[in-house]
C-alpha cells in the first residue's frame, strides 16, 4: 500500500517541476520579444521599448568610461520621457551610455542631470528642446535635428564635457543660458534661421576661439558670450540690430570687432569690457550711442572708427584704451561723459569734426590725479565757450598741453 502511493506522486511532482521551467522559459521568451533586447554582451545593440527595461539592463552592467560607454537604442512610443534615476542610483553613477532614440516619436524629454550620457541621437518627432533639457549631462557633441524650432532656457548648462555642437537651420530662438559653462566647447554652427541669441547664451565657454553669427540673428542678448576667454573672431552678421550688456565682458582674446551698419540705437553697458587683445573696433553707422564701460580697459585698442550717427559717448566708454594714438570725433556726437577717454596715456591727436554742446569736465581727467591727459577741453572751448571749436588738436606724447593745428 505504502509503495502505491510512493508511485502516484511521482508524476504529480515532475509535472509541477515541468511547469515551472516551462513558465519561467515563457516569461524569459516574453520580456526578449517586449524589449527587443539584442544586446550581444559587450554592451552594444541593445533595443529597448520601455524606459523601466533600459533601466533593468543598465543596472546588470558592470562601470565603464567616458571613452567606452554602453550603447544603447530607445525605441519609446511616448509622447514624453523622463531619464533621471537611474544617474543618481548607486549602481549606474559610473555607467556612460550613448543613446541612439531615433526610432523614438517622443516630442519631448527629460535627460537633466545625465553625467554619464555622453552621446545621444534625437529622433525627427523633436520639435523643441526643453528647459534644462541636458544640463549637467556628460554629452561629447551633438546635432540638433532639423524639425527643432527653439532650444529652450539652459538647455545645455553646465554640459562640461560637450565639444561642438551643430544648431540646425530649423532653430529660430536660442534661450538665455543655454550653454553656460559648456568650457570644453570649441566648436558652434548657429542655424541661418536663428534670429535671437539669448541672455547669457554661452557664458563662460572658455574654450570657444571662434563664433559666426548668421545673418538671421537680429539680437545677441545681455553677456550672450560674456568671459568667453579664448574667443578670438566674432563674425555679426548684418541683421543684428542690438547687441546687450556685456555682451562680449571679458572675452580677453578677441582681436577685432566691425559693429554692421544694421545695429541701431546704443552699444550696451561693458559690451567690450576688458577685451584685453582688442586691437582695431569699428563701430557702424547706425549706432547712436556708445554707452557706460562698453569698451573700459581695452588695453591693446589701436584703431577705433566711430560710426557717424554716434550722439552719446558714456561715462568710462573708452576708460584705459591706453594704446589708442589717435581718434575722430564725428560731427553727429553731442555728448561725451565724464571719465571716457581718461587714462588714455598715449593718446596725443583728437579729432573733432563738430561742435559739442555736453563736454564733461574730466572725459580726459583730472589734474592732479592718475590719467589726466590734458587741457583738451579747455583748448576745445577757448574761443567758444558753448559749442567748442572743431578741429584737430595735438599734444606731445609726454605732455598735458593741447594744441589746436592750423
Amino acid at each position: 500500500m505504502k509503495e502505491t502511493n510512493k508511485v502516484s506522486k511521482m508524476p504529480v511532482f515532475g509535472f509541477a517541476v515541468i511547469a515551472a521551467v516551462a513558465l519561467i522559459l515563457a516569461l524569459t521568451a516574453c520580456d526578449i520579444l517586449n524589449n527587443d533586447d539584442n544586446d550581444n554582451g559587450d554592451g552594444d545593440g541593445a533595443t529597448f521599448t520601455s524606459v523601466d527595461a533600459f533601466y533593468k539592463w543598465l543596472n546588470q552592467k558592470p562601470d565603464n568610461t567616458p571613452e567606452t560607454p554602453y550603447k544603447a537604442k530607445l525605441k519609446l512610443n511616448d509622447a514624453h520621457i523622463v531619464l533621471q534615476a537611474w544617474n543618481w542610483t548607486y549602481n549606474n553613477r559610473n555607467k556612460y551610455v550613448d543613446l541612439d532614440c531615433s526610432g523614438s516619436t517622443f516630442t519631448s524629454f527629460d535627460f537633466d542631470g545625465y553625467s554619464t550620457l555622453v552621446g545621444i541621437i534625437l529622433p525627427d518627432s523633436v520639435t523643441s528642446i526643453g528647459d534644462k533639457a541636458f544640463s549637467g549631462s556628460g554629452l561629447i557633441s551633438i546635432t540638433i535635428p532639423a524639425g527643432v524650432t527653439s532650444i529652450g532656457d539652459k538647455a545645455f548648462s553646465y554640459c562640461r564635457s560637450l565639444t561642438s555642437i551643430t544648431i540646425g537651420n530649423g532653430v529660430t530662438s536660442i534661450g538665455s543660458e543655454v550653454f553656460w559653462v559648456c568650457d570644453s566647447l570649441t566648436s558652434v554652427t548657429i542655424g541661418n534661421s536663428v534670429t535671437s541669441i539669448g541672455h547669457h547664451a554661452f557664458e563662460s565657454c572658455n574654450k570657444l576661439n571662434g563664433i559666426t553669427i548668421p545673418d538671421s540673428v537680429i539680437s545677441i542678448g545681455e553677456g550672450a558670450f560674456i568671459h568667453c576667454t579664448s574667443l578670438k573672431s566674432v563674425t555679426i552678421g548684418n541683421s543684428v540690430t542690438s547687441i546687450g550688456h556685456h555682451a562680449f565682458d571679458d572675452c580677453t582674446s578677441l582681436t577685432g570687432i566691425t559693429i554692421p551698419n544694421s545695429v541701431t540705437g546704443s552699444i550696451g553697458q561693458f559690451a567690450f569690457n576688458k577685451c584685453s587683445s582688442l586691437t582695431s573696433a569699428t563701430i557702424g553707422n547706425g549706432v547712436t550711442g556708445i554707452e557706460h564701460y562698453a569698451f573700459n580697459e581695452c588695453t591693446n585698442l589701436a584703431s577705433l572708427t566711430i560710426g557717424s550717427n554716434v550722439t552719446d559717448i558714456g561715462q568710462w566708454a573708452f576708460y584705459e584704451c591706453s594704446n589708442l594714438t589717435s581718434v575722430i570725433i564725428p560731427d553727429s556726437v553731442t555728448k561725451i561723459d565724464q571719465h571716457a577717454f581718461e587714462y588714455c596715456t598715449n593718446l596725443t591727436s583728437v579729432t573733432f569734426q563738430g561742435t559739442i554742446t555736453d563736454f564733461a569736465s574730466n572725459v580726459f581727467g583730472v589734474s592732479p590725479f592718475g590719467g589726466y591727459i590734458g587741457d583738451l577741453r579747455d583748448k576745445f572751448y577757448a574761443t567758444d565757450p558753448t559749442n567748442g571749436t572743431p578741429g584737430t588738436y595735438t599734444r606731445e606724447s609726454d605732455g598735458t598741453i593741447w594744441t589746436k593745428s592750423e
